[in-house]
């Protein structure tokens, strides 16, 4: 067909029916002003180009999770890298590869697509296309995608993650003080009867791996050379390849949780400094009655508590010249000792109801009620007649209590909050 060209001032086209223009290529208007249409009944309609169809290709098959030696694995790390082999429908051009989209879904049931991973992928001498990826979503199952246009279920492999640890690090313990631990190993928790604080603590991470650390010193050791010591621990185990430890902790690429009890702290906060320098992830720690606590610092204040009880005549001497809560501690709970007698700092590493309170402690929210006017009577001092002062206090409801633990004081989120027995609220002071 040629080519029609048409110079003239105006150019007026008149029809009583349709007026069409059909291309195989571009139809291009050009005005040195506007270009007007108008659309007297329904307007103008602009179709817009149906997006072409990038490629044909399927994928048939998922294979993985392999390990860096090739070896398929039946439970992974966390945010460790390991390899996923996808089987196209056809070889695949060098376009082709790098289109392949990546998802995974965890426990929640939501697929995720992974963003920017898809330049990563290569094209394997089999004709798989081939990527490393790494789960760093908190699930205990995840699912792994391989598409180019929608995520199918049936195009997927499962993936286990493997069970976190438990570290136990004790405190002071003594053959001839039973009350104290006569040993510092798994008995060192509880009667392992199965209605113990460590038995507690395994469901509450779904875990059946633990690991049983020495962290006590002796009777008049100092916060400060025990975390030393927790810092040196790691760090040595950290070069010893053969070692429990190093497999366990930093090779498996496990979720970690740290409990504590009383000396045991500062030297879990030195371990956990180290661990948390090398990358390791720590979900959770818990201190329980921990001594000395003005001699060294939370690592991690989003993710630690600490729980005491009273009255606790052990830390009433360890504890004489320290704060109350390790420096940088923003969640604290305080409980009673429901036998009421002198062996609260023993029930605190394996009595059930005191990891019950660190799980009412992680989950309470406090909310607020109203304003009122408190008064409390002080006793005499002996010099003078007894006194009652008059405080402004604010008044809070709880929520998401699981075991309606009662704390006579609570601090969250760098918070005090105190128990009213009368009034069975919690309330601040102005």
């Amino acid at each position: 067909m040629g080519k029609t060209t048409i110079v003239k001032g105006n150019v007026f086209l008149t029809t009583g029916g349709n007026f069409k223009v059909h291309s195989n290529e571009n139809i291009e208007n050009h005005s040195q002003k506007q270009v007007i249409q108008k659309g007297a009944d329904k307007g103008v309609t602009h179709n817009k180009p149906k997006t072409a169809t990038l490629t044909d290709l399927k994928i048939t098959k998922i294979e993985g999770p392999f390990d860096e030696n090739g070896k398929l694995m039946d439970k992974i790390g966390f945010e460790k890298f390991y390899t996923y082999k996808a089987t196209p429908s056809r070889k695949p051009t060098e376009a082709e590869v790098k289109l392949l989209k990546w998802a995974t879904k965890n426990d929640n049931g939501v697929i995720k697509e992974l963003g920017g991973v898809a330049s990563n992928n290569q094209l394997s001498n089999d004709g798989k296309i081939i990527i490393s990826i790494a789960i760093n979503i908190d699930c205990e199952e995840a699912r792994v995608y391989a598409f180019y246009k929608k995520a199918n279920e049936s195009v997927s492999v499962n993936v286990t993650m493997i069970e976190p640890l438990i570290i136990f690090v004790c405190g002071y313990w003594n053959k001839d003080m039973p009350y104290a631990g006569d040993q510092w190993n798994e008995k060192y928790w509880g009667n392992g009867l199965g209605n113990d604080l460590k038995y507690y603590a395994k469901k509450h991470f779904n875990n059946s791996k633990q690991l049983f650390l020495n962290g006590a010193g002796n009777w008049y050791s100092q916060g400060g050379t025990r975390w030393g010591k927790g810092e040196k621990f790691a760090s040595e185990r950290f070069k010893n390849e053969k070692s429990k430890f190093f497999k366990e902790v930093y090779k498996d690429k496990r979720k970690i949780l740290v409990i504590s009890h009383s000396m045991g702290g500062a030297f879990a906060e030195g371990m956990i400094s180290s661990l948390v320098k090398k990358g390791v992830k720590v979900n959770k720690v818990v201190h329980l009655s921990p001594a000395d606590t003005s001699q060294f610092s939370v690592t991690l204040p989003d993710k630690t508590y600490q729980i005491d009880i009273t009255w606790d005549p052990v830390l009433s001497y360890k504890n004489l010249d320290d704060s109350q809560t390790i420096k940088g501690m923003k969640y604290y709970g305080l409980i009673q000792n429901p036998k009421n007698d002198e062996f609260g700092h023993m029930y605190t590493k394996e009595e059930a109801f005191v990891w019950k309170a660190f799980e009412d402690l992680e989950k309470i929210e406090l909310l607020f009620s109203r304003s009122e006017t408190k008064y409390e009577r002080l006793p005499s001092d002996g010099l003078g007649p007894a006194t009652t002062i008059k405080m402004e206090v604010k008044i809070y409801d709880t929520k998401k209590l699981i075991h309606n633990t009662i704390f006579e004081k609570i601090k969250k989120d760098g918070k005090y909050y105190f128990f009213d027995k009368k009034i069975k609220k919690y309330y601040t002071q102005n």
